[in-house]
Formats: structure tokens, C-alpha cells, sequence
């Protein structure tokens, strides 16, 4: 596991989607850019998981993201996947 806001502060979000994709590990942020440069910029990715969830929910925001680690396991990898305060949504990558 790697924490990029700790090991990687000035690094910019493409540097860090691109080592995460070399190293097939899935990403997760509370960056909605990640989702642009996925989308938009066509950026590799071996998989990200967007928490959009309302910071005072932590304890919520957490439950529901393991619910989802323990349910989907592997599967998230190629997927981009959104927890909002209503659901999860997920969308799979192109190769």
C-alpha cells in the first residue's frame, strides 16, 4: 500500500494514476480529477475507487467501502467505481 499524500505531496495526479497502473494497484481517492484524466485523457488505470461522500459521514463513508472491498474483491480492478452517500456505481475501463 502506498499513501501518495504522505510519500508523493508535490507529485501531480498523472505521475501518480501512471505508477499506480505499473504497479496494478487500485486507487483511491477523493479526487473527482482522477476521473478526468481516466475519462477525458484516456489514462491508463488498473482501477479507482472515488469516495464522494460528505466528510462528517466518515464512519459510514468507511463501512461502506469495506462492504464493497469484501463483496467485490478482484472485481473492482478495471473498474472505475464511485461511493456516494446513495449507492455505488461502477463503470469498467477499456484495456
Amino acid at each position: 500500500m502506498a499513501y501518495a499524500a504522505e510519500a508523493a505531496r508535490q507529485v501531480p495526479d498523472r505521475q501518480i494514476l501512471e505508477a499506480a497502473a505499473a504497479e496494478n494497484r487500485l486507487m483511491l481517492t477523493e479526487d473527482k480529477d482522477f476521473g478526468e484524466l481516466v475519462f477525458r485523457d484516456g489514462f491508463k488505470s488498473a482501477g479507482v475507487v472515488l469516495l464522494r461522500m460528505n466528510a462528517q459521514r466518515w464512519p459510514f463513508k468507511w463501512t461502506r467501502l469495506l462492504g464493497l472491498i469484501l463483496s467485490e474483491g478482484d472485481e473492482l480492478h478495471r473498474r472505475f467505481t464511485v461511493i456516494e452517500q446513495d449507492g455505488i456505481r461502477t463503470q469498467i475501463l477499456q484495456s
